[in-house]
This record gives structure tokens, C-alpha cells and sequence, in this order.
């Protein structure tokens, strides 16, 4: 078994009194939250916020939490199966969205409910349902 980690952002905003969260869809086709591998001698924050300014040119207003929300998952990768864990942090973003082309195929503003709807993956949506837990809005 691989162990692989990543580092990542839930990006929100808020937008006529309500929270809205940024979500990508990577080339593959699944849509989620921006995350990355860390470079050398990057904290796990900086490098969430690396790869956040990397895919989608938004930057952290404030950092809402902490301690980031983990999600853990395993996949097969030419045979091989990788142990996946990500780490997730909960910032306000600001500025204005460049999607990095390369990797991100689409990304944009949603609100909680119409994210529930578009989030690829069960992992992504309970993260989404712990944000909502964590701001009070379930």
C-alpha cells in the first residue's frame, strides 16, 4: 500500500448574507476543492494556500478554523492501492477567480445546497456538511 497526503482549501465567501463555497472540476470530470501535493519545506497551510492560488488565483481573506477537516480514502492507481488522506482547510477567499487551465476545467461560486448537488464524491460532500456544522448553518 502507498500512503499519499495532500493539502487542500474549502474556500468561501460570503455573498448577500449567505456562505458560498468554491468548488473546481478537474480535467478527470469530478468536482471538488482545491488541493495539491506540498512542496519542499512547505507547511501544510502554506501549501493549501500555494495550491489554492496556483488552480484558482483566490487567496485567504482569514483562516476561519485551525485545525483543517481530514477526509481519507483509498483508490487503485496501475494496480497499486494508494492510501489517501487530505487536509483541508477552512478559509474566507478573496479576489478574483483565474482558473489555472492545465488542471481545473471549470470552478465556481455555489451556494451549500447547490454544492451538495455538483460534489463528485461522498468524501466531499460530508467535508461539506462538517463546514456547515462548523459555521452554524445546519
Amino acid at each position: 500500500m502507498i500512503r499519499d497526503e495532500s493539502y487542500g482549501v474549502i474556500p468561501l465567501r460570503m455573498e448577500k448574507g449567505k456562505w458560498n463555497v468554491f468548488l473546481i472540476r478537474h480535467h478527470a470530470g469530478h468536482w471538488g476543492f482545491p488541493k495539491g501535493h506540498a512542496e519542499a519545506k512547505e507547511t501544510p497551510l502554506q501549501s493549501a494556500l500555494r495550491e489554492l492560488k496556483e488552480e484558482t488565483h483566490l487567496e485567504a481573506d482569514s483562516l476561519l478554523f485551525q485545525e483543517p477537516l481530514e477526509e481519507d480514502y483509498n483508490f487503485k492507481r496501475s494496480g497499486k492501492t494508494i492510501e489517501k488522506k487530505v487536509r483541508y482547510y477552512i478559509i474566507k477567499a478573496k479576489g478574483e477567480v483565474n482558473l489555472q487551465t492545465d488542471e481545473i476545467s471549470d470552478g465556481k461560486w455555489l451556494s451549500f445546497e447547490d454544492a451538495h448537488q455538483i460534489i463528485t464524491f461522498e468524501e466531499g460532500r460530508k467535508l461539506l456538511s462538517q463546514v456547515e456544522n462548523l459555521l452554524g448553518i445546519v
